[in-house]
């Protein structure tokens, strides 16, 4: 299934304590769709582990009851509060068990990243390790302790995002290429993604993923 849906009602507490009009709320909030990817798509309390871009801090800031920007310089085994869900841009091992530390139960793990053949420059494998594929990144979290892992493509980027496409359904990442329109641009990009898809190199030139994943609370 491709998520390409856009809330037009926004959280009870979007915005509170600043003068932003509606309209701007809305396009705040198509900025972390992938909140409806979870069960329950109000964020609760949440922490950013590292650096992350402008704009999500700010949907972050917007739509959490409470976000925790966690800079490299503080001292994480210190801490003793847990989250509904931890952010982080560009998964590491190292920011793997730090978010493993610091998510409640239950809560989720939500990670943005460059893929090795990103319009930002390329992650080769040898640099990054397995982390540089959706796969890698799968196995990596589940290791960690989480369940319900899932990888997802985000089209064109993720400020940009038109839809949400899980790279475990091929039924989706195939409908994703013929739907771009019946232009022979469109359809050559259709036969190479699916060649692509059928020859398992997909997901070496996806640009850009998200990974989401729960922690076992058993």
């Amino acid at each position: 299934m491709i998520n390409t849906s856009k809330s037009n009602e926004l959280p009870a507490n979007a915005g509170a304590g600043t003068n932003l009009d509606a309209d701007t709320l809305l396009q705040a909030s198509r900025r972390i769709d992938w909140r409806f990817l979870m069960p329950d798509p109000e964020l609760g309390q949440v922490a950013c582990l590292g650096i992350l871009p402008a704009d999500l801090l700010d949907s972050l800031r917007l739509f959490s009851d409470s976000l925790t920007v966690l800079t490299p310089d503080v001292a994480l085994n210190t801490l003793t509060e847990q989250y509904d869900i931890v952010v982080v841009q560009q998964l590491s091992l190292d920011k793997l068990h730090s978010a493993a530390g610091l998510i409640r139960p239950g809560g989720y793990l939500y990670a943005e990243n460059e893929g090795m053949l990103s319009p930002n420059g390329p992650r080769p494998p040898w640099k990054h390790g397995r982390l540089a594929l959706p796969t890698g990144c799968i196995a990596a979290v589940s290791q960690a302790g989480f369940v319900d892992v899932q990888a997802h493509w985000h089209w064109p980027n993720f400020a940009s995002c038109t839809r949400i496409i899980p790279l475990d359904d091929r039924g989706a990442v195939q409908y994703a290429f013929v739907s771009g329109g019946r232009s022979i641009k469109a359809r050559l990009q259709s036969v190479i993604g699916r060649t692509l898809l059928w020859s398992g190199l997909l997901e070496r030139i996806v640009p850009r993923f998200s990974i989401i994943a729960r922690l076992d609370d058993r």
